[in-house]
């Protein structure tokens, strides 16, 4: 399966902004995906971060970013367990970060960052009424990113029980 996609962002202050993306997805047999993507990302700064309060900076440029990832799926258990392993790197220019200049905060654009990570999850259907998964993502930060966890856990568990959802969620991020 070849996927792609065109974005055109015009922007009435950054002009016309191409925003591509593209992917292959390869189904080598009944429990076996693999896939490879590249994409390209965009983020104008908000009005908060232009103008409004101490922080703001009216001078900064729009984020830009390039996104690679490879992906191994894998069905077991006739679709009840599924894994997905997905190896990315994330390339971009223009961060808007806030920094401290002279003690006081102020929104700026801090440069390029490259970071690479990998990706695990998994989800198990038990049956009609149990499922589970459990995602866990680690990030190489090359640079240091505001709100970029470099590990990231999470565990669902949800039962369903007539027209009740019980549901029990753990996450644990440094």
């Amino acid at each position: 399966i070849v996927s792609a996609g065109f974005r055109l962002e015009n922007n009435s202050v950054y002009g016309n902004i191409p925003v591509p993306a593209g992917g292959l997805s390869y189904l080598m047999n009944g429990a076996v995906t693999l896939k490879v993507a590249v994409s390209k990302g965009f983020r104008s700064p908000t009005m908060m971060e232009l103008y409004l309060f101490a922080p703001a900076n009216s001078e900064l440029r729009p984020e830009k970013m390039t996104n690679y990832e490879a992906s191994i799926l894998l069905n077991f258990l006739k679709n009840k367990l599924k894994l997905d392993i997905t190896l990315f790197n994330v390339r971009g220019a223009n961060l808007i970060q806030t920094v401290f200049l002279n003690g006081a905060p102020k929104n700026m654009n801090t440069g390029a960052f490259n970071n690479t990570g990998i990706e695990f999850s998994s989800r198990l259907t038990v049956n009609n009424q149990l499922n589970m998964a459990i995602n866990y993502s680690f990030i190489k930060l090359r640079e240091k990113l505001t709100g970029a966890p470099k590990n990231h856990l999470e565990l669902n568990i949800d039962y369903t029980r007539k027209k009740f959802l019980f549901s029990m969620n753990f996450s644990a991020i440094e």
